[in-house]
């Protein structure tokens, strides 16, 4: 199987999601662990839909703020969909996403969108920022999206139409400018009103995921509340 990400340049530096090329966290349990699974490049929640299409998934993020001790470091609160692959074998992912990023020791935060394989880095952010992230997966056309509530910027961009079958929610690995960058402490981040086709993370069965290195826990995840709202927290880089 192969994915691709772009870049688009947009500033001084671009930003894309990494991790979901790894191919590591689709082979998710399908039904809820007693125990975050450990990962190497995921904390949050995935749904799996296997069986039927995964059609919507939406979360609402607060923008951590992030102290940028190293000069190219970050993290990408997002949503991702990975596609069925197609009859060659090859799927996609689509992504929504905030990129927290240090560029040369100053932060960065920058939308990251992500569709048929283009990436683009089209709005900027502030911490503590409210910002609504959606990708909309349909045969017939794939939508991305992120609003920021607190300032009204908003951007959309669409592609080809796709069949769903995975949904990532929470944080990512961040890449600039083709580096692949370590964590830096950010603020605990909280996710509010996740929703997959519609209905509640509890309701679509999630599992936990927690970013581990080994045995070392990198950033931790919390329980479900209200079925839809959890939070991540840094814990070492």
């Amino acid at each position: 199987m192969s994915r691709l990400l772009g870049t688009v340049l947009v500033g001084l530096a671009a930003f894309v999601l990494t991790g979901v090329m790894s191919g590591a966290i689709a082979s998710a349990h399908p039904e809820p662990a007693t125990k975050p699974v450990a990962s190497k490049f995921f904390a949050g929640y995935l749904v799996s839909k296997t069986k039927g299409s995964l059609t919507s998934a939406t979360t609402t993020v607060v923008v951590p703020n992030i102290t940028c001790k190293k000069s190219y470091s970050g993290v990408g609160p997002s949503i991702v969909v990975e596609t069925k692959p197609n009859k060659k074998n090859v799927y996609f992912v689509d992504v929504a996403a905030v990129g927290v990023g240090c560029v040369k020791g100053k932060p960065e935060f920058e939308s990251v969108l992500q569709v048929n394989g283009s990436s683009s880095n089209d709005i900027s952010f502030a911490a503590g920022d409210k910002v609504t992230m959606t990708v909309t997966v349909t045969k017939s056309r794939t939508s991305v999206s992120v609003d920021d509530l607190t300032s009204g910027a908003h951007k959309t961009r669409t592609g080809a139409g796709k069949v769903g079958e995975y949904a990532y929610v929470g944080d990512q690995g961040l890449q600039i400018n083709n580096y692949k960058t370590p964590l830096d402490p950010f603020t605990k981040t909280s996710f509010s009103g996740s929703e997959v086709n519609h209905k509640s993370l509890t309701a679509e069965k999630a599992v936990a995921y927690e970013r581990k290195r080994g045995k070392t826990l990198l950033i931790a995840v919390s329980k479900l509340s209200s079925g839809k709202n959890f939070s991540t927290t840094f814990k070492h880089s």
